[in-house]
């Protein structure tokens, strides 16, 4: 990794350890750090861990409690909700603003339908909704995905990773290929993978959270980058769909990693948006 970026990661990493908690058997790793008053519950994408928003970690943490996941293993989507549910009843937390970015945002749909009373502001990005054709070349890729050894698998998100670090510097480009070594290395598996697809799946699939299910609250943002290489912009506009009096902000470019590139803006619009007052 490039030395700065390395040292900010290991810094972190030893002034926030990671917690522990069993939920029905399944065991949840997360990071929960900050005093303030309010607290925001951060879901990265897929492969992430609670160390993977460390920087929006660090920029929270100032004036919010800040609750970081790392996913565990669950196959479907309403479970893995319903354990955060718990996990946060068991850290006395009424009610959190939530941040989510693509596997996050999928959480944080069907967070919304299912215990709306618990959330303030919501912030979703990187996201969309396939059509049935790409739900179902969507479905043909898990199958076949199940059917590959780590090794290969791994061979795969290496190879197509570098597609989504467009318009990245070259040290930032090298951070974020050694950090996705280090997730599939070190920290990753096959059942973690598969398990991340298969809730998504289940949020598709599932009618309960389909978008005729729409949720009138202005107090979501959704942001989406429109070259974004995993969602194309019908996928994009049918999920904003589902939230007719969202805030939306949409950029012309900066693909599915467009929050890690132009990180700063990105922040900063989440503390704009989680500091405006309730209509």
């Amino acid at each position: 990794m490039p030395c700065a970026q390395m040292n900010e990661l290991l810094q972190f990493r030893a002034t926030h350890p990671i917690q522990r908690q069993s939920i029905d058997g399944v065991e949840w790793n997360y990071i929960l750090s900050g005093t303030g008053t309010e607290t925001i519950l951060v879901l990265s994408g897929m492969l992430g861990r609670a160390d993977t928003g460390y920087r929006m970690v660090m920029n929270f943490e100032k004036t919010y409690r800040v609750l970081s996941i790392s996913y565990p293993l669950y196959d479907e989507i309403s479970a893995l909700v319903d354990g955060l549910i718990k996990l946060i009843d068991r850290e006395g937390i009424r009610r959190v603003h939530f941040v989510g970015t693509s596997l996050g945002t999928a959480v944080g749909h069907v967070l919304v339908r299912r215990y709306p009373d618990r959330l303030e502001r919501i912030v979703l990005s990187t996201f969309g909704i396939y059509d049935s054709k790409k739900l179902k070349q969507f479905k043909q890729f898990i199958y076949l995905l199940d059917r590959l050894p780590y090794w290969l698998i791994k061979k795969y998100f290496k190879l197509v990773f570098p597609n989504s670090l467009k318009g990245f510097d070259e040290s930032d480009k090298k951070f974020q290929i050694a950090y996705l070594n280090d997730l599939l290395d070190l920290q990753g598996d096959k059942q973690t993978i598969m398990s991340q697809y298969r809730m998504i799946l289940e949020m598709f699939e599932n009618p309960t959270y389909g978008i005729d299910r729409q949720i009138d609250n202005s107090s979501i943002l959704i942001m989406q980058s429109q070259d974004d290489e995993s969602w194309d912009r019908n996928a994009q506009a049918v999920f904003r769909q589902a939230y007719p009096n969202a805030h939306i902000r949409l950029f012309e470019e900066g693909g599915h990693l467009r929050e890690i590139r132009d990180e700063i803006e990105h922040i900063e619009t989440i503390r704009h948006f989680l500091e405006l007052k309730s209509a």
